[in-house]
């Protein structure tokens, strides 16, 4: 109820202050400018025998070089990688590649699972990584001379795929070539 009584007053009481705006701006005198405007004048260009001063400048900051040497772009390398006297990885490292005969990609849950590659020439050692599905490293201890391993079933859990690597190792523990891997695919036998 006293809403609606309400509207009535605010809408009067609106209408009031329009009516008082609209008589004052009626009663405002007009402006009529009354400053004249002042007759343009000819100034006398210079003559040749008239001197003038330059514009004062502010001093500017002036770059001094200096021998400093230029960046040079560089080939981001994970590891040491020894290269052969061509420039490129050891000749061996073209015939490295997973062994897909002998890895078992998806295998039992509870099973251990056997992953294997080729043998690289010059090789000592062989590191293996296995990782989760989020690239996060689970087992990076491995240290073979073979060109095989069984993984332990611990590692895994059903609904999860994993990936695998591994790398050739010289004499030295350099790593002599780009790493080669798989999927590891556990499932719940019927």
């Amino acid at each position: 109820m006293i809403f609606k009584r309400g509207v009535p007053l605010i809408l009067l009481s609106l209408l009031i202050v329009l009516a008082a705006c609209t008589q004052q701006a009626q009663e405002l005198p007009t402006l009529i400018p009354t400053a004249t405007v002042p007759e343009a004048t000819n100034t006398p260009e210079p003559t040749p025998t008239e001197t003038q001063a330059p514009p004062t400048v502010p001093p500017t900051w002036t770059p001094t070089f200096t021998n400093t040497p230029e960046p040079t772009a560089t080939e981001f390398i994970p590891t040491t990688t020894p290269l052969d006297a061509s420039g490129g990885l050891p000749e061996a490292c073209n015939t490295f590649a997973v062994d897909g005969v002998n890895t078992q990609v998806e295998f039992p849950i509870g099973a251990s699972p056997i992953v294997a590659w080729t043998s690289v020439e010059g090789a000592e050692l062989y590191r293996v990584t296995v990782s989760d599905q989020f690239g996060r490293i689970i087992k990076d201890d491995i240290y073979i001379t073979e060109t095989q391993y069984q993984l332990t079933p611990d590692l895994f859990e059903l609904g999860t795929i994993y990936g695998w690597s591994v790398i050739p190792l010289d004499a030295i523990g350099d790593q002599m070539c780009f790493p080669r891997g798989l999927e590891l695919i556990p499932f719940q036998p019927r």
